[in-house]
């Protein structure tokens, strides 16, 4: 059974990215409540003390409305989708609905096959590139 909320795609993609930072020693958390919101997962690096949110998206859907509730705690946030078009329309949506350079920096973005070990070599979701 996989942990998390939302379909079986969304908790294995939570899965992987907390696995993915675990492996680097990092507290990794699925679907953390901070902030009046679940967050899909939430990293803190125990030595520098910087927290991480990561959101991941199969659509551009309530990305904004995401982001801005995690820049109000986060040292960074990262948006995670399996389909680098959704991504790229994800980083033209915050282009334009984010004003301030720096909330924008805290902002970056990542495929998720980058969170999944080469062993495993899984396919999730629409992997169009």
């Amino acid at each position: 059974m996989l942990i998390g909320k939302g379909g079986s795609e969304h908790r294995m993609a939570q899965r992987f990215i907390r696995d993915y930072y675990i492996r680097q020693g990092k507290l990794a958390v699925i679907e953390a409540y901070i902030g009046n919101k679940n967050i899909d997962v939430v990293v803190q690096d125990m030595k520098t003390k910087k927290t991480t949110s990561i959101e991941y998206q199969k659509t551009p859907k309530h990305v904004i409305k995401n982001v801005l509730l995690d820049l109000a705690f986060s040292d960074e946030i990262i948006i995670v989708s399996s389909n680098l078009k959704v991504l790229q329309q994800i980083k033209r949506k915050i282009d334009k609905s984010i004003k301030s350079d720096e909330h924008k920096q805290k902002v970056k973005f990542q495929l998720l096959k980058e969170f999944i070990p080469q062993k495993n070599n899984i396919i999730i979701g629409n992997n169009t590139e």
